[in-house]
This record gives structure tokens, sequence and C-alpha cells, in this order.
């Protein structure tokens, strides 16, 4: 055994490992990277704040100082997380409230019928409707959540005080059996009261299906299927701009290439069309398969629906902004390996903390705030709104000159790097 020999060998290793950034970033920069990112699951996603509708039907809400108010009052200074948990709106009627659920507005709507406030004050039970928005499965399950917990908690308060209440009275004022009553009037008060003693609050829940569709396992393919669509764009995208280049790079061709009678901005092109017709493909087949072998809701009709035009304008500007990320990332990389991994390392990240393939309402504040700003998440959303849930132009308008300017942005930024590349290589 030759000891120069293993530490001559070790040195070479030492110093290669050293020598290459994307080594640097793959051992040590990425593990820590997926730790801050694993506190997403070890701490709870924060609370999200619901728009909660309340009508007020009852024309005895002003005579009492206990009244449907004082419900609302305690739902709108509910917080958890410092972060308000409703977002409270107040409506003129039954039917605009439930209405406006319908329309998804709003995730739930509060019902306060005629006496609601005598029944809460004089003890009997106090009868009141909630109506639940199912257009968005999770937001319903937290909405659901939350108001039943409120509302069951209130009722015990409540049920713990009213029991409180003739214990005191009885002990200060004896019962006087002289007094004359009317035995029927005061056996049904009785049953009432002690009806509301048990349940002060009886609260009815119904689920509001809302007009663009109730949420079902079509729909919930489409959500899938658009997020895979948007998982292609961060790998498929990004990693064929950085391996096209760095391939080239690695076996000594792109000088070749660069020596014909073409200019480099040529061969930029071409490449860029190969891989916008790439994603084209994959779009293709992702969708196809969805609605055919998973059967998911995805409508794409730009005859009947104008609005549909826009989505292969979508499409493309998040074609061009992964492949200007992906020629950024071929600057740094010497080898297709090197730049298999910075992409994978970039891509599998983005694909979680962005909303592509998680609910942005689930993901803590600062990456809501990211996924409100990323592009690729953006332009799902957009799509997911058209296409799944009937939405028209004001779903995909706005998004557009933001996508146009970072898309663009980032291509020319791209553009730049594959040029220095160039550079480099005909010294």
């Amino acid at each position: 055994m030759r000891f120069s020999a293993i530490y001559a060998i070790f040195m070479k290793g030492a110093k290669e490992v050293l020598r290459e950034p994307e080594v640097i970033f793959w051992i040590i920069v990425f593990p820590m990277m997926y730790l801050c990112i694993s506190t997403i699951w070890v701490k709870p996603p924060s609370a999200i704040t619901l728009n909660l509708g309340v009508v007020y039907a009852d024309e005895t809400i002003n005579n009492y100082r206990l009244n449907a108010t004082t419900i609302v009052e305690i739902l709108n200074e509910t917080v958890m997380d410092d972060t308000k948990i409703f977002n409270i709106r107040v409506y003129g009627s039954e039917v605009e409230g439930i209405e406006a659920v319908r329309a998804g507005k709003i995730d739930l709507c509060i019902i306060f019928p005629n006496r609601f406030s005598m029944n809460l004050t004089w003890g009997f039970p106090a009868k009141l409707k909630v109506y639940i928005g199912t257009g968005n499965m999770q937001r319903a399950q937290f909405a659901e959540g939350f108001i039943r917990g409120i509302l069951s908690r209130f009722s015990e308060k409540l049920a713990l005080t009213r029991a409180e209440i003739p214990v005191k009275y009885l002990e200060k004022y004896p019962i006087n059996f002289t007094a004359p009553v009317n035995v029927t009037v005061l056996v049904e008060a009785i049953k009432l009261w002690i009806l509301g003693l048990a349940q002060p609050l009886n609260v009815t829940y119904t689920k509001v299906t809302p007009k663009i569709g109730r949420w079902s396992w079509e729909e919930g393919m489409g959500w899938m299927t658009l997020a895979m669509i948007g998982v292609m764009f961060l790998f498929a995208g990004m990693l064929s701009a950085a391996v096209a280049i760095a391939e080239e790079r690695e076996r000594g061709t792109l000088r070749r290439l660069l020596a014909a009678p073409i200019s480099p901005w040529d061969v930029l092109l071409g490449y860029t069309l190969a891989i916008l017709f790439e994603q084209a493909l994959s779009i293709a087949a992702t969708v196809l398969f969805g609605t055919i072998a998973l059967h998911a809701k995805i409508i794409w009709n730009p005859i009947e629906k104008p609005v549909h035009i826009l989505i292969p304008v979508i499409f493309l500007l998040m074609g061009l902004f992964s492949i200007g990320l992906g020629l950024i990332i071929s600057m740094f990389c010497r080898t297709t390996k090197a730049a298999v991994a910075i992409c994978q390392a970039i891509s599998w990240p983005l694909m979680f903390i962005t909303g592509i393939t998680i609910p942005k309402f689930m993901l803590p504040s600062p990456l809501r705030s990211l996924a409100d700003v990323f592009p690729i998440s953006l332009a799902i959303e957009s799509v997911r709104r058209v296409v799944v849930y009937g939405e028209g132009w004001s779903a995909i308008v706005p998004v557009i000159p933001y996508l146009i300017v970072v898309s663009f942005t980032v291509y020319f930024i791209g553009a730049i790097a594959y040029s220095r590349i160039v550079a480099k290589v005909m010294l």
C-alpha cells in the first residue's frame, strides 16, 4: 500500500470538488436549501383569511344587548398566527348571501333569522344557518372546520352561563307558587328553556354548489393535469436549454457549429424553437392523457370562447421564461451532468413552494407572496381558472402584461449568458 499514491489521489479528488462551483452547490447548498424547505411540513401552514358573508334577517336585533352582532364581533376578532380568520361582508338578504357564495365571492355565509337575538337572550334555542361554498375543496374544509369550532365553543360557553343563572336566581328569590300563571304557557316556556340550555345555538350547515361547478374528481384531475404542465416547464424547459448548450460544450461541437456560416443567434433561435416544440408535444400528451385516461376536466374551445385563444400565448410565455432560466444556468455549467444537477436542484423546490402542485393558500405567508409573483405559478393558475372553472377574460388578461415583461426579460438575460458562452468558446 503506497500512502503517497493514496494521498495524491485524495488531493486530486479534493481539488476537483473545490474547483467546481456546481459540485459545491450540490453537496453543500442544496442539502441546506432542502432543510429550509422541510420546515413547511414540520410547521403547520399559517392561517388563511376566509371571506365570510353575514345576513341580519333578525327584527329583534336592536332590542337586546346579546344579539347577532355579538357573534359577528367574536368572529371578526378571531385571530390565528397574527392573521384574521374572517373578512366579513354584510349582505341584505339570504338570497343575496347564497348567491355570493355560489359565485365564489365569499367562502361561507351566516344567516341570522328573525327572533334570533330574542331567543339568544331569553335562553331559547337560537337557530341560524351557515352556507359553505364547495368550489374549492380545501378552502371549504378550512371554512367548515373554523366556523363549526367557533360556534360550538360559543354554544358551550353560553350553556354554562345559562346553567349558572337559575341557580343564582333561586338562591336569591324563593319560588312563590301563589302567583297566578298560565300553566300551558309556562310549560312550553320551560321546555324551550331546557332545550336552549342543552343547545343554545341550533346551527344548520348547508353546502352550496358554485356556478362554475362543484369540486369533483374531474375538476381535481384538471387542476393536477395543469400542475404537471407547470412542472414540465420547470424541468423540461429549463433542463433542455441548459443541457443543450452544456452538451455542445462538453463534446466540443459548439465551436465547430459556430464556425459554420451561421450566426450564433441563429443557433440560439434554432435551439429555442426545438425546445418550444418539445414543450408543445409534452403539453399535448399530458392533456390527452389527463382528459382521456383520468377524465380530467379541461375544456379548450376557442371557437365558442374567444378567451381560450390566449391559452397558447400563456404557454409560449412560460416556455420562453423556462428557456431563459436554462440559458442562464448553462453559463455556470461545464458539463451535462452539472447542468442536470443544478436544474433539478432548482426545479424540485420551486415545484412545491410556488403553488404549482400545492394550493397557494396552504403555503406559509412568505411563500404565498412568492407564488403570487412567480410567472409559471401565475400562468398555470390563470389557465386553470379559464379551462377548468370556466371563467372569462378577467381571469387571464390582467396577468399577461406581467408575464410578457418577465418572460422576455429572463429570456433576454439568458441570451446575454449564451453570448458570453459563445465568446469563451471562440477564444
